[in-house]
């Protein structure tokens, strides 16, 4: 039972340091103004804000789900299969979102 919840304490930190850190990202070329390097970073920088907004979605979810289960002693197999869908799917938005940080981070949206 204390795994579960340190596992979902240690996810919850881990994410709101994301966001945070996602929060410090538009860097000023010397030659690009900050009009057209705003438009040429807002696309890939909202698509990780909304990666991210998911992410939290589903742990809050999941998190939500294990307390329930832990409180009434639920169907041990139902709580492993909800527990692989949402870490599969956790690994899925995290690879991707990792993916667009190294771009924007490649192409000076992020320093």
């Amino acid at each position: 039972m204390s795994k579960l919840k340190n596992l979902i304490l240690f996810l919850c930190f881990r994410w709101k340091f994301i966001l945070i850190t996602t929060a410090i990202f538009l860097e000023i070329g010397c030659d690009e103004n900050q009009q057209s390097l705003e438009r040429r970073c807002m696309p890939v920088l909202q698509k990780i804000l909304d990666i991210q907004q998911e992410r939290e979605i589903i742990r809050k979810n999941f998190s939500i789900f294990a307390e329930d289960y832990q409180r009434n002693h639920g169907n041990e197999d139902r709580f492993l299969r909800k527990k692989q869908q949402w870490l599969k799917k956790e690994n899925d938005l995290a690879t991707e979102v990792n993916k667009l940080y190294a771009y924007s981070y490649k192409t000076k949206c992020l320093k």
